[in-house]
This record gives structure tokens, C-alpha cells and sequence, in this order.
């Protein structure tokens, strides 16, 4: 049985606008530009845990003609660590490890837990859509989006396996080879170092 106990508290107050620019009056008629809008959102909150953090977005849509709808958005986005993610108790398990640096394959003791100096992960994203929706064909609607998503402090749980691998890989360098136990040494490859 895994149990967690945390707690927090989140205090956040936000906005949101949109604001149509076409049609307008004198202009409804104007080749290609249907409809226009831009729009924004912004949030600031405050956790208990981890402290302040802001999101935001921007985009617009443009309706060129009635069938063919154009989006951009630009955002900001978060995710804070859930209270499992910060409070989960400690618990200890067994798992088969093939050791990259000894070349040996082995059942270690691994431990794990909650950890409550984790912070919101990060990412900041730019998506671009064309939605078709032909009037000659009713209820058939394409959409095309692309986007490009940059992902920072992401939380996330490494296994036994994953860990090891990741210190081998840099070399014994790696702030993650802390939590690797090894009777000798970070860099002695005899069988007796596993």
C-alpha cells in the first residue's frame, strides 16, 4: 500500500479577452478578411509549495472566407506536482538491473518517495491551424495544426534502470549519480563495484 500526506493551498485570479476587429462598421466588406479577432489570457497564482507563477497566451483567428478558418496562439503553460508528486511516502522495491558500468545483471533494492521541493514544470508553445469546413459538403470539417512545444523542469519518476544509465552516461557527471550506490566507486568497473 503507497500513502502520501501533503497538503497545499493555491490562490490564483486571471483574465482573459477577445476582441473582434473585423467586421466593423464601414469595413464589412473588405476582400478576405471575413472575420478577424485577437485574444489573451493571463493567470497568476500562488502555491503554498513552490510559490508564484505565471501563464499567459495570445492568438488570434482570421476567417479569409466562409469555409476557411486560420489560428495562432502563443502561450505559456504549467503543471504543478500533484500532492502524490510532493508527498508520497518512502518506499523500497525490488527491480533487476543491468549495470552498464560492470556489465552486470543483478536484482537491486531500489527506493522512492515524494519530493516537496518539486516546482511547477514549464512549457512554452506556438501552434499554428487551418480548419476547412467546405459549405458544399455539410457536417465535413479538416483541420491541419502544427506546433512547436518547449518543455522545462518536467516531473517526472525514473526507474532503477533509467537512473544507472543516465549516470553511466555522463560520465559519473550527472547530479543524478547521487542516487546511485555503489560500494567502490563511480568509475571502477570490476564485478565488485555493481
Amino acid at each position: 500500500i503507497v500513502s502520501a500526506s501533503a497538503d497545499f493551498d493555491v490562490f490564483e485570479y486571471f483574465g482573459e479577452v477577445s476582441v473582434p476587429i473585423l467586421p466593423a462598421a464601414g469595413f464589412e466588406n473588405v476582400p478576405f478578411f471575413q472575420s478577424l479577432a485577437i485574444n489573451g489570457a493571463a493567470r497568476r497564482t500562488d502555491y503554498s509549495t513552490s510559490g508564484e507563477v505565471t501563464t499567459w497566451k495570445y492568438g488570434a483567428t482570421w476567417r479569409p472566407f466562409g469555409d476557411l478558418l486560420i489560428r495562432f496562439t502563443d502561450s505559456r503553460d504549467i503543471r504543478a506536482p500533484t500532492l502524490f508528486d510532493l508527498g508520497q511516502s518512502g518506499s523500497a522495491s525490488r527491480s533487476t538491473l543491468n549495470d552498464p558500468l560492470t556489465g552486470i545483471g543483478n536484482v537491486v533494492i531500489t527506493g522512492g518517495g515524494g519530493n516537496p521541493y518539486l516546482v511547477p514544470e514549464e512549457s512554452d508553445s506556438t501552434s499554428f491551424g487551418i480548419t476547412y469546413s467546405p459549405s458544399y459538403l455539410a457536417g465535413l470539417n479538416l483541420a491541419i495544426d502544427f506546433f512547436d512545444l518547449k518543455l522545462a523542469g518536467a516531473i517526472a519518476t525514473l526507474g532503477a534502470q533509467e537512473t544507472v544509465d543516465q549516470c553511466y552516461q555522463s560520465g559519473g557527471g550527472d547530479p543524478i549519480c547521487a542516487q546511485v550506490v555503489r560500494p567502490i566507486s563511480a568509475t571502477d568497473t570490476s564485478a565488485a563495484n555493481f
